[in-house]
C-alpha cells in the first residue's frame, strides 16, 4: 500500500516548521556573533589599542602555566579571536595557548 499525498495543509503545517527552525538557527548564529560585531564597531583607534592591551595580558596570562590564571587566559584567548587585528602570529599564540592540556 502506498502512503497517501500530503495534504495542502500538512505541507504547510512542514513548511511552517521548517521556517521556524530555520529562523531559530539564525537568530542562534547571530546572537553567537554579537561579541565579534562589538569588537568591529569599535574606533580603529580604540579597537587597536584595546587588542595590544588583549595580547599583553594573553601574553603574559598564558606564559604562567598555573591553573589558578587558566580561566583567564581562556578568555583572552577568545577575546582575541574576536579581533580582525588577529592575524597569522596571533592566531598561532591563541591556537598554541587553547592547545594546552588541563590540569
Amino acid at each position: 500500500m502506498l502512503p497517501r499525498p500530503a495534504t495542502l495543509r500538512e505541507k504547510l503545517a512542514l513548511a511552517v516548521a521548517i521556517g521556524a527552525v530555520l529562523a531559530l538557527i539564525a537568530g542562534l548564529v547571530f546572537q553567537q556573533m554579537a561579541p565579534r560585531r562589538a569588537v568591529l564597531r569599535l574606533p580603529p583607534p580604540e579597537r587597536a589599542e584595546l587588542f595590544a592591551r588583549t595580547r599583553a595580558e594573553a601574553e603574559a596570562l598564558c606564559a604562567r602555566h598555573e591553573s589558578v590564571f587558566e580561566e583567564e587566559c581562556a578568555r583572552r584567548l577568545e577575546l582575541l579571536r574576536l579581533f580582525p587585528e588577529c592575524e597569522a602570529d596571533c592566531q598561532r599564540f591563541v591556537g598554541a595557548h587553547q592547545a594546552r592540556p588541563a590540569r
